[in-house]
């Protein structure tokens, strides 16, 4: 597995290429500072995996985007940025790239957001979650669908976590996912929608 963190500012991208390698151990993590670096090392190495800054105020890095989606159609691509705004988020998505995050997100949040698009789910920020054109419940995942289930019975996070079998950091992201998807605001509200939706 390769994977490659594509950022002109070394700090940023340093730090996520140490995140990466801590949590990775038999992963390959390579890096870039311009999208000319990327090309070779994409030709070389064909990561499955991109991370790569969006922040430029720069059209190329949608370019870039096209052409991989064009020509190396199953490498998985997740934007960053220290802010993004909605139109870029959904410009992102509409491509087909399969996650964004902030810079500022949490080590946890990385290591999940690059485990769940290896599994071929998307991801979205959780700060960002409200600012994405979302259609009801088609907009959940399987996962969050399974939570938003659990949370219909009365469960609290503890119990949901053991019986999906994940951890209780991952519900409390997929929870929060649930609620800027659906627009909700507790969990009474998410067991009133759940009842109301064919199971």
């Amino acid at each position: 597995m390769n994977i490659l963190v594509i950022d002109n500012y070394p700090i940023y991208r340093k730090g996520i290429v140490s995140i990466l390698k801590d949590n990775f151990l038999d992963y390959n993590i390579l890096e870039a500072s311009t999208l000319s670096e990327a090309f070779v090392i994409i030709k070389k190495y064909q990561p499955n995996i991109i991370f790569m800054d969006i922040n430029t105020n720069s059209n190329e890095e949608y370019k870039f985007i096209e052409f991989l989606k064009q020509n190396s159609k199953d490498t998985k691509i997740m934007a960053m940025g220290s802010y993004i705004k909605k139109e870029d988020i959904n410009r992102c998505f509409n491509m087909g790239i399969q996650g964004i995050i902030l810079k500022n997100a949490f080590i946890e949040d990385f290591i999940y957001a690059t485990k769940l698009i290896n599994r071929g789910k998307n991801y979205t920020d959780p700060e960002l979650t409200s600012h994405v054109d979302f259609n009801g419940i088609d907009a959940l995942t399987k996962r969050e669908y399974d939570v938003l289930m659990e949370l219909s019975k009365g469960k609290t996070n503890n119990e949901i976590a053991k019986d999906l079998f994940i951890s209780e950091h991952t519900v409390k992201k997929h929870i929060g996912n649930i609620f800027s998807k659906l627009n909700l605001s507790n969990r009474t509200e998410a067991a009133v929608y759940a009842g109301s939706i064919a199971i």
